[in-house]
C-alpha cells in the first residue's frame, strides 16, 4: 500500500516454533519491511496464549494489544528477527494463531521436526491429534475460470479455485496459461512463484483458496488452444471460459467450444454476463470476425498536455509531456531539436531510454492504450522558436503551458488556435478601440506627448494587470465634455464625474505603482498575475535503494532506480531552480536534475486539430530586467496623464454654479381713481 507517495512493504518471510515442553514453546519471526515508518505487525498466540519476553534483534520490545491479539511493532526498513517465549497455565492449545502473511513455517516438537498443518488461514496445528486430523486426507479439488478479454491487445484473466485438504506442501503447476500469453500479474493468499517455462509454483495449505493470474496477448485473437495441465494430483474438475468483446472494434463469433449456461455456475466476481463456454484439455476455439468495426482504420490515437517551466535563471527550460496513446502497434518516440529526454515513464513504470540510429534519444511506446510522462531539458532564448512537441510525431490534440519565474511576461504566441494570459494575443477589438479613443482624447485636451505617454502606459500596464481601460476612457470622455461646456449648469455634472472618476484612478494607481517600485527593486516580489500561490518544488535528493535493489544494480542488471521525490512548500523564490542532485548507488551514479511542482505567471495555448509532427511555435517572452523597467515607465506615463487631467480640472476654476441674478422689483399697482364729489353733484 501507498501513504504519502511512498510504498510500505512489511512481510513476514519465516515462523519457527519449537514445542519446549508440554507448558511452552519458542517462536522466532523473521519480518522484512521496507518502510521509513514504523509498521505494526501481528503475533503468534491470542488472549489465552500471550507471548512473553519479546525480543527484536536482541533488544526487548514491549507486546500491544489490539483486538485482544498480540501486536508489536517494527520501527523502520531492515531485517528484523522477532524471538518469544508462550507458556500455558497448564497445557499447550492443540492450535494457535499466527499471522496469516507468513510465507514458511518450521515446526519442532522436543528436537523433531513435524510436518506443519494449517487447518484454515492464519491457525497452525500443534497437536499430534490436530494434525493429523487436519492432514490425514491428502486431496485437491480445482475449477478454473477464464475471462479472455478482446481488443488490440487480448488481455485474459485466469481464476484457479483450489479446495486443499491434507498437510502443508508445494505443486508446480505446467501449463497456468495458453500458448503465446505473458504475465502480468498473480494475486493469492497461498504462497507462489513462476518458474522457468513458465510453470507456478505453490505452496499448498488446507482450506480453500483463489489463484488470480493476468496475463496478456499482444495482438487481436484469431485462435486460442485451451492448455493441458500438469500437476502430480491437481484434478481440474471444468475449466470454463467467459468472452468480453471489444464492439467498438470488431464484431466477434466464438467457435470450437460448447456454450454452457452461466446462471448455474458460482462465477468469480467481475465474470457475470459474459458469453460462456465449456473449454476441455486441448480443445481450440476460433474467434471470427462477422463485422468488422474500426479495424483497418487510422487507430493511431495520441494527444499530449505539455508543461515547459522557465529556469529561474533564464537560458534553459524544463519540460514534462503528458501523454495519452492508443497505438494499433508499437512505436518509438524520439527527440528532436535541441531538447535533451531526461525521464520517462509509461503508467507508472519507468522507461527504458535508448539511443537510435540517427543518435537521437527516445523511448517506446506500446501497443494499446495507456498513459506516458516524459521530462526534457531544453535552451530558451527571447525570441523563442520551439516545437510544438518535442518528438517527432503527428498529434491529435495538445495543451502547451508555459510557466513563467517572478519577472517574466509572455508577450505573445503566433498561430494558436486557443490562447491565454499572452499580453498581444488577450488584446481585443474593444480593448484597441478604447485605447486609440483614449490616444486622441488626451491629445485634444493636452498634447500629443502626454497621448503618446497615456497610450504607451495603459497598453503595457496590461502586462501587470489593475489598470482598466475602460475607467480611463470614461474619466477622458467627461473631462473632455466638461471642458468643451462653458460655465454654468451644463458644465457642473460632467466636470464632478470626472473628478471622481479620477480620484478613483489615482486612489488605484498608488498602490499599483508601489508593487512597479518594488519589482524593479526585488524580483521576488512580483505578484502572480494570471493565478499561482507558495511554490513546491522538489527539495530532498531520492531516498536509498532496498538493499536487493542495490546488489541487483552492482551486479549491472538494473540501468536505472527511481525513486520517490519529496517535496516542500518555500513562500520564498530564492534559489528555486532544479538543481542537480547526484547519488551513488551500489557502484553507479545516477543523475537526476529534478522536475519543478510550482506555478506563478501561467499562460497557455491549445491545438484542438491535428498538430503536425514539424510545427514549431514561436513565442516572445519579456526578461525580467525589461519587465522592470517597462512597469517603471509605464507608470510615469500614466501618472503624468493623471497630473495633467487633475491640472485642467483645477484650471477652470472652483466647481460652483453661476451667482442668480436679483429679480426687478414689480411696479405697485395704480388704484383706480375715483371721480370727484362736484362732478358727481
Amino acid at each position: 500500500p501507498k501513504q504519502n507517495d511512498q510504498t510500505h512493504c512489511l512481510f513476514p518471510s519465516s515462523l519457527k516454533i519449537e514445542i519446549v515442553s508440554a507448558r511452552e514453546l519458542r517462536f522466532e519471526m523473521l519480518v522484512v519491511s521496507n518502510s521509513r515508518a514504523a509498521e505494526k505487525l501481528s503475533l503468534p498466540g491470542n488472549a489465552e496464549s500471550w507471548p512473553q519476553a519479546l525480543q527484536l534483534n536482541g533488544k526487548s520490545v514491549a507486546v500491544s494489544e489490539e483486538n485482544k491479539k498480540p501486536v508489536s511493532w517494527i520501527p523502520g526498513a531492515g531485517e528484523w528477527l522477532l524471538k518469544g517465549v508462550i507458556t500455558a497455565a497448564q497445557t499447550l492449545p492443540q492450535t494457535l494463531e499466527i499471522p496469516r502473511e507468513v510465507a514458511t513455517v518450521r515446526l519442532i516438537d522436543r528436537g523433531a521436526e513435524r510436518n506443519v498443518v494449517r487447518p484454515e488461514p492464519g491457525v497452525l496445528a500443534l497437536s499430534q491429534t490436530e494434525g493429523a486430523k487436519a492432514g490425514g486426507e491428502r486431496a485437491l479439488e480445482a475449477s478454473v475460470f477464464r475471462k479472455i478479454s478482446d481488443g488490440q491487445i487480448t488481455r485474459i484473466t485466469t481464476v484457479l479455485r483450489l479446495k486443499v485438504s491434507g498437510v502443508e506442501r508445494s505443486m508446480e503447476v505446467e501449463g497456468f496459461l495458453p500458448a503465446g500469453a505473458e504475465w502480468i500479474n498473480i494475486e493469492s493468499d497461498l504462497p507462489w512463484e513462476i518458474k522457468p517455462a513458465g510453470r507456478l509454483w505453490l505452496k499448498l495449505r488446507p482450506g480453500v483458496h483463489e489463484v488470480m493470474a493476468t496475463a496478456r496477448i499482444a495482438s487481436p485473437l484469431s485462435t486460442l488452444s485451451a492448455p493441458t495441465w500438469n500437476a502430480p494430483e491437481l484434478q481440474i474438475q471444468q475449466e470454463v471460459w467467459m468472452f468480453e468483446p471489444a464492439a467498438n472494434l470488431r464484431q466477434v463469433a466464438v467457435e470450437g467450444l460448447q456454450s454452457l449456461d452461466p446462471s448455474r455456475m458460482e462465477l468469480p466476481q467481475g465474470f457475470e454476463g459474459l458469453q460462456t463456454y465449456e473449454a476441455k484439455p486441448g480443445a481450440s476455439a476460433r474467434f471470427v470476425q462477422r463485422v468488422r468495426g474500426r479495424e483497418g482504420q487510422d487507430l493511431k490515437k495520441l494527444s499530449a498536455r505539455r508543461e515547459i517551466w522557465i529556469d529561474f535563471a533564464g537560458g534553459h527550460a524544463t519540460s514534462r509531456e503528458h501523454l495519452q496513446f492508443a497505438l494499433p502497434a508499437r512505436e518509438r518516440l524520439e527527440w528532436n531539436g535541441a531538447a535533451q529526454l531526461k525521464e520517462a515513464a509509461i503508467g507508472d513504470v519507468p522507461a527504458l531510454i535508448t539511443l537510435g540510429a540517427s543518435g537521437k534519444t527516445g523511448f517506446a511506446l506500446p501497443q494499446g492504450q495507456g498513459q506516458a510522462v516524459a521530462a526534457s531539458r531544453l535552451p530558451v532564448t527571447a525570441i523563442w522558436n520551439v516545437r510544438a512537441f518535442p518528438a517527432a510525431t503527428s498529434l491529435d490534440a495538445l495543451q502547451l503551458q508555459f510557466n513563467l519565474p517572478p519577472g517574466y511576461r509572455a508577450l505573445w504566441i503566433e498561430d494558436a488556435e486557443n490562447s491565454q494570459g499572452f499580453w498581444l494575443n488577450g488584446m481585443t477589438t474593444l480593448d484597441w478601440f478604447a485605447l486609440i479613443l483614449c490616444a486622441l482624447i488626451a491629445r485634444k485636451l493636452f498634447n500629443t506627448k502626454i497621448g503618446i505617454a497615456l497610450v504607451f502606459g495603459l497598453l503595457f500596464a496590461r502586462l501587470y494587470g489593475g489598470v482598466p481601460i475602460q475607467a480611463w476612457l470614461w474619466a477622458l470622455v467627461f473631462l473632455a465634455v466638461a471642458k468643451a461646456l462653458p460655465d454654468g449648469w451644463f458644465r457642473v455634472f460632467p466636470r464632478f464625474i470626472a473628478a471622481l472618476l479620477f480620484l478613483g484612478l489615482g486612489l488605484m494607481l498608488i498602490p499599483w505603482t508601489i508593487d512597479r517600485a518594488q519589482q524593479a527593486l526585488h524580483r521576488s516580489m512580483d505578484e502572480p498575475v494570471y493565478g499561482g500561490g507558495p511554490i513546491p518544488y522538489p527539495a530532498a535528493a531520492p531516498a536509498p535503494a532496498p538493499a536487493m535493489m542495490r546488489e541487483e544494480m552492482a551486479d549491472g542488471a538494473v540501468e536505472s532506480y527511481s525513486s520517490l521525490r519529496s517535496k516542500r512548500v518555500y513562500k520564498s523564490v530564492q534559489q528555486a531552480e532544479p538543481t542537480a542532485i547526484q547519488q551513488v548507488v551500489g557502484a553507479k551514479a545516477i543523475l537526476s536534475e529534478g522536475i519543478p511542482d510550482w506555478h506563478w505567471h501561467a499562460v497557455s495555448a491549445s491545438w484542438t486539430t491535428p498538430v503536425a509532427n514539424d510545427k514549431l511555435v514561436r513565442i516572445g517572452l519579456m526578461p525580467p530586467w525589461l519587465t522592470a523597467v517597462v512597469g517603471v515607465l509605464s507608470a510615469l506615463g500614466i501618472w503624468l496623464s493623471w497630473l495633467m487631467a487633475a491640472k485642467l480640472l483645477w484650471t477652470m476654476g472652483p466647481m460652483a454654479l453661476p451667482p442668480r441674478a436679483p429679480r426687478p422689483p414689480k411696479p405697485p399697482k395704480k388704484k383706480k381713481s375715483e371721480p370727484a364729489q362736484e362732478e358727481v353733484a
